[in-house]
């Protein structure tokens, strides 16, 4: 398995110019805005089904955020570049948590959810490539 990209990686911070302490608070901020940014981007391409169940913004969100790493993996998988044997190999995982994490049926632990961004990250580069830019932007 690889390692982990640090996500200042993507924006061009050396991580090995910080303490130990700025690392984390950097990795922090960035995952959450990295989160709040591929929120957006999977209701966007799950529009359609928002409007057929009308749900609310707050209900909306909430559904997105419990489904992000089901869409992360399904995201992946939809690229065909990784299976899920492939993407239980990259993240180190028995391939039964990754299905059922895809499934929805299971939450990754925070290593495994981090393993699975990082994939994505690698599968996805032009979609981060934006993301940067909007979060540079803002």
């Amino acid at each position: 398995m690889p390692a982990v990209i640090p996500l200042s990686s993507l924006f061009g911070i050396e991580p090995s110019r910080m303490s130990k302490t700025e690392n984390i608070i950097i990795e922090t901020y960035l995952l959450s805005k990295i989160h709040k940014h591929l929120i957006n981007f999977f209701k966007s391409t799950h529009k359609n089904n928002f409007y057929s169940i009308k749900l609310g913004y707050e209900m909306e969100y909430t559904m997105l955020e419990s489904d992000i790493s089901r869409l992360l993996i399904s995201d992946i998988l939809s690229t065909e570049e990784y299976t899920l044997q492939g993407i239980a190999t990259y993240t180190n995982s028995h391939p039964d948590i990754i299905v059922d994490v895809a499934a929805g049926r299971n939450i990754p632990t925070a290593p495994l959810y981090q393993r699975i961004l990082d994939l994505h990250i690698t599968v996805r580069r032009n979609l981060y490539d934006c993301i940067v830019k909007k979060i540079l932007f803002e």
